[in-house]
């Protein structure tokens, strides 16, 4: 029986459990402990996979691309933007859907890695992905991040030659609907993998940890169920660079998790302008994560000045991980959640930002009495995706 004394992000774990949402809850609150688990396990196996990318990361003339569905593909699209300019091979992020259903967006024939993200490893797209990738790109290689040894994805290319898997922990196969602990933890892998230190990489995941341990555990435990309360109906998540595929996370949780009833968009700080502000009224949120570079962060801070002085948002909050000064003009209903992060990369203080935007759509769910473990029960979506076709790939001219 669950310890009503218990609490988690504010509520018993009892209350929890008759709602329906105490794995997503747990989940949530896990991960520090997961990220640290996981940072582990890749001590024994760094130099392997630092092996199996260095015939691309050096090569001007081969390309890593970073694949997956949903969330998964969103790790993709942050590791990629990332890496970018990071190193000498062409990266790119292209969702599993995307490739298997126009093969083309792989471009070029050359040397290729692709790096699938995956839960549970039983999505059809992701295995047919691979597939098509091994037909139309010669001397290809494969990276497996997953979180489930039992899936399709990791057995079914456990003796290929031209396959490495990388395991998470256990515990990040969320037993939830949504993609929480699994998310971050396949994000820090990857960031973990490619990064030419393993001490320093490591380092960084214990201060990610231990910063987002104090945001679970501390008062912004409250943040989402405090905001529960609140009376909006639209919200909006800016992030540039790497973090705007956490906005785009952040966005599909809150869809996910109330069955589509609070309406959620994500853009880029610079692209809200080009039409997405239309979006903005007086019972919108506005959440901005702040960028750790000084120059994105620019653009950042503009658009959250002009949100805050210009606009009909009924709140802006931001999460920085720099300190933030007065130049910011914070109405009262505003509120500044500033993280001592500032020297890590962009990328690297996603998996904090991505905390609180769990919350806030964990919480929606449990204002609009859903059950957050299952928020449709009647099928209509579902944990591991269902109804895909896979047609046969037909290469080349064969497909005309």
């Amino acid at each position: 029986m669950a310890d009503a004394g218990m609490v988690l992000l504010g509520r018993s774990e009892a209350e929890w459990q008759t709602a329906g949402g105490i794995l997503t809850a747990r989940e949530i609150m896990q991960q520090p402990d997961v990220w640290k688990a996981m940072v582990l396990r890749l001590g024994s196996a760094f130099e392997e996979v630092r092996a199996w990318l260095s015939p691309f990361i050096a090569n001007p003339a081969a390309q890593i691309i970073f694949t997956g569905a949903g969330t998964s593909a969103y790790v993709g699209e942050s590791v990629a933007a990332h890496l970018r300019g990071r190193l000498s091979c062409h990266v790119q992020a292209i969702a599993t859907t995307d490739i298997v259903s126009s093969p083309d967006v792989l471009g070029m024939q050359r040397p290729t890695l692709l790096v699938s993200f995956a839960r549970s490893g039983n999505s059809p797209e992701s295995l047919e992905a691979v597939n098509i990738v091994r037909i139309q790109q010669a001397g290809c290689r494969f990276l497996n991040i997953h979180c489930n040894e039992s899936g399709a994805l990791a057995v079914q290319n456990a003796d290929q030659v031209d396959t490495l898997n990388v395991a998470m922990p256990a515990a990040s196969c969320d037993g939830g609907f949504a993609m929480t602990s699994s998310y971050s933890t396949m994000l820090l892998a990857a960031l973990v993998c490619f990064s030419s230190d393993y001490k320093s990489a490591a380092a960084q995941v214990t201060q990610v940890a231990d910063v987002a341990r104090d945001l679970l555990k501390g008062e912004h435990s409250l943040f989402g169920y405090t905001l529960a309360s609140e009376s909006f109906k639209r919200l909006v998540y800016l992030g540039s660079g790497p973090l705007t595929a956490v906005a785009r996370e952040g966005a599909l949780k809150v869809l996910e998790l109330t069955a589509g009833r609070l309406e959620a968009i994500y853009e880029s700080s610079l692209g809200l302008r080009h039409g997405p502000k239309a979006f903005v009224n007086d019972e919108t949120l506005v959440c901005v994560m702040l960028s750790s570079d000084a120059h994105t962060r620019q653009y950042d801070l503009d658009i959250i000045r002009e949100l805050r002085t210009g606009t009909r948002a009924c709140r802006v909050i931001v999460v920085s991980p720099v300190p933030l000064d007065d130049t910011l003009h914070a109405r009262n209903n505003d509120l500044n959640i500033v993280l001592p992060l500032a020297d890590l990369a962009p990328a690297w203080t996603a998996p904090v930002m991505v905390t609180l935007l769990q919350q806030l759509a964990l919480q929606q769910s449990m204002r609009m009495v859903l059950t957050p473990d299952n928020p449709f029960p009647d099928g209509s979506v579902n944990r591991v995706v269902q109804g895909v076709r896979i047609h046969p790939y037909l290469r080349g001219s064969e497909a005309h």
